[in-house]
Order: C-alpha cells, then sequence, then structure tokens
C-alpha cells in the first residue's frame, strides 16, 4: 500500500515538471522561450496563415532544447484552423512524441457537432473554441470582459471569462486573465499528453500581455496552485 501510494506521488510530481517545460505552447507568436529556474528548457515556434477559403490555419511546434532533449524529449506538434473572424475553431489535430508516450488525435467541428477521431460524436452549437485558440482570438479584439465563451477540450466543455487586468494594460501593450469553469461533457481519450492535462484546468489562472502595436503575444504567465510559470517572446 505505501509503496503504491508513493508511486502515485512521483507520478504527479513527474506530470508537473513535465508541464513546466511544455508550458510554453501556450504562447502564440514567431519564436519563444521558456525558463524554470532561470534555466532556459523549451524552444517554441508557431506560424499562422490564411487558407484558399479565408479559415485561419495555425501550426506550432514546441520541443525541449538539446539539453533538456536528452533527459526528456518533447517534440510535439498542434494544429487548429479558426473561422476567419477567429472565433469559432473547425479543426483541431495533435501529433503526440514525447517521452514514453505517443498520440495523434483529430476534432472536426461541423453543423453544431463535434466528430472525434475515435469514432464518438457530440452536439455543440457553435461558436466553440479551444484554449489556443481563445488566445489568439484576443490578439484582434480590444476588450474589457468577455463572458461564458465556450471551450471544448477533449470531450469536456468549459466557459471562459476573460478580464483585463487594469494595473498591466496601457496603451502599449494589454493584460488579459482567462479563466475556466468544467460546465458538462466527458474525456473522450483515456490517456493525453501534458499540455493538455493542464492547459484547461479550472484552477489554474493564465495571464497573456500582448503589444497593442503589434498585434502579438509578448508574455504569459500561467498560475496552478503556487506554482507560476512565464514565457517571453525572444527578439
Amino acid at each position: 500500500m505505501i509503496i503504491i501510494l508513493k508511486n502515485k506521488i512521483y507520478l504527479k510530481f513527474g506530470y508537473l515538471f513535465i508541464f513546466i517545460i511544455i508550458f510554453p505552447i501556450l504562447i502564440f507568436g514567431e519564436k519563444y522561450k521558456v525558463s524554470f529556474l532561470g534555466i532556459p528548457v523549451v524552444d517554441v515556434e508557431i506560424t499562422e496563415s490564411v487558407l484558399p477559403n479565408n479559415s485561419i490555419k495555425i501550426l506550432y511546434h514546441t520541443k525541449t532544447n538539446k539539453y533538456f532533449y536528452l533527459f526528456y524529449k518533447v517534440d510535439n506538434y498542434y494544429e487548429l484552423i479558426l473561422d476567419p473572424d477567429y472565433k469559432n475553431i473547425e479543426f483541431y489535430k495533435k501529433k503526440i512524441d514525447q517521452k514514453g508516450f505517443s498520440q495523434s488525435y483529430e476534432v472536426h467541428f461541423k453543423n453544431d457537432s463535434v466528430y472525434y477521431s475515435n469514432g464518438i460524436k457530440k452536439m455543440c452549437r457553435s461558436p466553440v473554441q479551444n484554449i489556443l485558440g481563445l488566445i489568439i482570438e484576443l490578439k484582434y479584439y480590444d476588450v474589457e470582459e468577455i463572458n461564458n465563451v465556450l471551450i471544448e477540450h477533449e470531450g469536456i466543455f468549459y466557459k471562459s471569462n476573460i478580464q483585463k487586468v487594469p494595473e498591466r494594460s496601457n496603451k502599449l501593450q494589454t493584460t488579459y486573465r482567462i479563466y475556466t469553469k468544467n460546465v458538462r461533457g466527458k474525456k473522450v481519450l483515456k490517456e493525453t499528453d501534458i499540455y493538455s492535462w493542464k492547459i484547461v484546468d479550472s484552477t489554474a489562472v493564465r495571464e497573456i500581455t500582448y503589444s497593442n502595436v503589434e498585434a502579438s503575444i509578448i508574455e504569459a504567465r500561467f498560475k496552478f496552485g503556487k506554482l507560476t510559470l512565464s514565457a517571453k517572446m525572444v527578439e
């Protein structure tokens, strides 16, 4: 019994450490780095393009740097397609290759339904976002507060509230704080990658700072309990 308990504790702290490593996939932009305890651990490259039908394609790649790659490999790709207004997700795909775990997964959003690559179908009225799509959407809209944004995440639906942080906002930049609340649904995946494990956790607080000059993300902070992670754009 004691051995089982210890294994669960080690697993929990292991997952927490892995989450620290790949946190910067929260950041949208060109190139970003994240450091933990002053040590750079991850390189991220994200591209945004316009498809022939004017939908927006975002492809992002997160990889542990050459030092941590030897210790814990993370080489993950995520792709999403948003409508031209950035307010509704049409498609999401991920390809995971991290130490001891690999996974391919797709989700299609069509006609108020969600179709998962494992054959499950759920009903969901548009518009619906995912958390990364919401972060990107906020680059292009100047708002004081947004309530009840519906987010789908691996079968679970969340309501998100977004608030501007006045003390960290000015003419040059705007900071938003993103909250989430689980409202319905069950997981469609038995296992998931570490990014998806905590990205929409209702106990976490996400803060994203945007440039009002270039419509880009400057930095982000993720607070989960007493743990605070941060990432910044590479100059």
